[in-house]
């Protein structure tokens, strides 16, 4: 049986959950959700999340794999200290790194995976990079683009919009059956 390290990127604390860089966050909640078969998220049958000093992590099982489902503590811009302490603790191959991440190059709902490349801007993307290097799985999920440069630090910490809102189960169902393609393979 293989190990995963699945990381969604975002920022802890309850003022960031519903903004648009903590997408990475809700698919990895989600995917939690599933490993017990729970889809609709309400009820007790719930993931526990333990808290690490650098990262939340649940440890489940999905289609005959070990993930470690990671959501660090160490906030978007340092997201890789998290990714190295799990992959050196558990031994766990590069190549069996997914981060997931937003995106706002990307259409909302739009999903990209790509197994190894730039940080395309994102600064959580580069923290990985910078600690781990460039050959890693990486699923980016497009939120729209906002207008100038200018405004793009502002845009990734607002929430959703209502109406964006009420897209996500859709995206998140999405990217978690990507995500389980990806372990499949």
């Amino acid at each position: 049986m293989s190990s995963y390290l699945v990381v969604g990127i975002g920022n802890p604390g309850a003022n960031y959950q519903k903004n648009r860089h903590n997408l990475g966050f809700r698919v990895v909640d989600e995917l939690a959700c599933r490993s017990i078969g729970n889809e609709n998220r309400s009820g007790p049958d719930t993931v526990s999340f333990r808290k690490t000093s650098k990262a939340f992590v649940a440890k489940v099982s999905i289609a005959s794999h070990n993930l470690i489902l990671t959501k660090p503590r160490t906030y978007v811009n340092r997201s890789g200290e998290a990714v190295l302490s799990l992959l050196t603790s558990n031994r766990i191959p590069k190549e069996n790194i997914l981060v997931i991440c937003d995106d706002f190059s990307l259409p909302l709902g739009t999903l990209r995976l790509r197994f190894k490349g730039s940080s395309g801007g994102h600064n959580g993307l580069q923290s990985v990079i910078e600690t781990v290097g460039n050959e890693f799985a990486r699923l980016r999920l497009g939120i729209g683009t906002p207008g100038s440069s200018a405004e793009w630090a502002d845009y990734v910490l607002k929430d959703f919009t209502p109406e964006e809102e009420a897209k996500l189960p859709e995206i998140i169902d999405k990217a978690v059956k990507e995500i389980i393609e990806f372990i499949k393979r």
